[in-house]
């Protein structure tokens, strides 16, 4: 399937918002779930908070199709990163390279705790062939009852039962039929009328209500606990909401094939990489990035974000540029 570059755009985008997420709850404002946090703190968090679910609903969106050559690929992402911030970390403890960085290189999901969204991803992985069939089979009207039914088991039984707070495999997979439902629903002439009924200024509106309101709720100390205002859960329907609203929003956009941003996009994930599996980040923006006023604090985060985005873009050229040296390698001996 071609990439569309205003989806592209939504992946750069969601991890911009996933660094600044990083940003406030690990360094500079860790009590922003408490309550206890600035409102303009809590108003910018619930903003970035929906790019997990708009990265997964990409997926969905454009489907996985795995093949050996994208197997490969994302394999040798994974190692790499695995490989680099193991090292970096034992080298800044006084440690030196030993057999213990060679396996939890080689085995990140197994012998790394720092990750819960590959792992996560990759049991997606594994499982997309059985879910693109399934999906594939279904008619229109079958493929919304089940997509009503996955949505009830996570909002409801998940988000509302306190059974999953959307950091699992059923909030992914739940997520992936949506997006794959609203790739289906814009190949129609009906539902791509019914996307036109709502123009981006309604979309971005449904998108600023929903995360304000969550902001709100989190912000009311004496909520009842039917919100579950306390936890950061994925699965919140009001983050479930932002997150199509947002999503949608840049489906609407006219964005055509731009090289530039499917390109940045391809990198995008290199920044969660670094910066979720180097904790030294966090206390080293508390003691130089920290500012007298609130809203000092939160464009220090946005610079902060942007700045470590395009510091992991240029560092994954590494990365780039030693997997294509690899697979030229392996394929002129193939060829030999």
């Amino acid at each position: 399937m071609e990439r569309k570059s205003n989806i592209e755009l939504l992946r750069i985008v969601s991890m911009l918002m996933i660094m600044t997420h990083h940003f406030i709850i690990h360094a500079l404002y860790p009590d922003v779930m408490d309550g206890s946090a600035p409102v303009g703190a809590v108003w910018l968090n619930a903003l970035c908070y929906v790019a997990v679910n708009c990265f997964v609903l990409i997926s969905g969106y454009f489907t996985i199709r795995l093949s050996w050559r994208r197997i490969l690929s994302y394999l040798f992402l994974v190692i790499f990163y695995a490989f680099v911030i193991n090292l970096a970390i034992r080298l800044n403890a006084g440690g030196r390279p030993g057999k213990s960085l060679l396996i939890s290189s080689l085995f990140p999901l197994t012998h790394n705790n720092h990750w819960w969204f590959i792992t996560q991803y990759t049991l997606l992985m594994l499982i997309s062939p059985l879910l693109n069939a399934a999906l594939k089979a279904m008619d229109a009207k079958t493929m919304r009852i089940s997509l009503l039914c996955i949505l009830v088991a996570d909002i409801y039984i998940g988000w509302w039962g306190s059974v999953d707070n959307g950091y699992s495999i059923f909030h992914f997979i739940t997520l992936y039929v949506l997006g794959n439902t609203l790739r289906q629903s814009e190949d129609t002439l009906a539902a791509h009328a019914w996307l036109k009924r709502y123009p981006k200024a309604k979309l971005l509106a449904v998108y600023l209500l929903a995360a304000t309101l969550w902001a709100a709720l989190v912000m009311w100390q004496d909520t009842p606990p039917l919100i579950n205002r306390s936890e950061l859960s994925y699965n919140h329907p009001l983050v479930m909401l932002g997150a199509a609203a947002l999503f949608c929003l840049f489906l609407r956009l006219n964005v055509h094939n731009n090289k530039v941003i499917n390109r940045i996009a391809q990198s995008a994930i290199a920044a969660y990489l670094l910066q979720d599996a180097l904790p030294e980040i966090y206390p080293l923006s508390v003691k130089y990035l920290s500012q007298p006023t609130t809203w000092g604090n939160l464009g220090v985060i946005l610079l902060a974000a942007v700045g470590f985005f395009l510091f992991a873009l240029l560092f994954d050229q590494v990365r780039l540029l030693s997997y294509r040296l690899l697979e030229k390698i392996f394929t002129r001996r193939k060829t030999v």
